[in-house]
């Protein structure tokens, strides 16, 4: 179940350390429209154990994985083309944050849409930082 317009592939699951789990509660949280009073969504919960192994993931990748070895220039990139991905769904988004909290769905597409400029903004920083390599 989720609001009009709003895809979400695995509502009943988190993503940790690369794939997609269930909670360790099995629980799920209801998403309440504050206009209707109505459920909404339902999204897996989120309890301290899958907060632990989120953040031991989180290290683990960071660590060991490869962004912090991938050059400025490349990681730049990856930014630019997640920010394409989210840009994509500014309607999307729209559509969940007003059955969300209620806000008005006129505003809605412009604040994400400039929520989205606003990043796109400060990840072209990173092309023109003048980065220092350690050795």
């Amino acid at each position: 179940m989720t609001p009009e317009g709003v895809t979400i592939r695995h509502p009943d699951k988190l993503f940790i350390g690369g794939e997609w789990v269930a909670p360790t509660s099995g629980r799920q949280l209801e998403i309440v429209n504050p206009n209707s009073e109505e459920v909404v969504a339902r999204v897996a919960e989120a309890g301290p154990d899958d907060m632990d192994r989120a953040v031991a993931a989180a290290r683990q990748a960071f660590d060991h994985g490869p962004w912090p070895t991938t050059p400025p220039a490349e990681r730049g990139a990856i930014l630019m083309k997640m920010i394409d991905h989210l840009e994509a769904r500014v309607p999307e988004l729209a559509a969940a944050w007003t059955a969300q909290i209620g806000g008005l769905a006129s505003f809605a597409p412009v604040m994400h849409g400039g929520s989205v400029a606003g990043l796109r903004a400060i990840a072209a920083l990173g092309s023109s930082f003048p980065w220092v390599e350690q050795k």
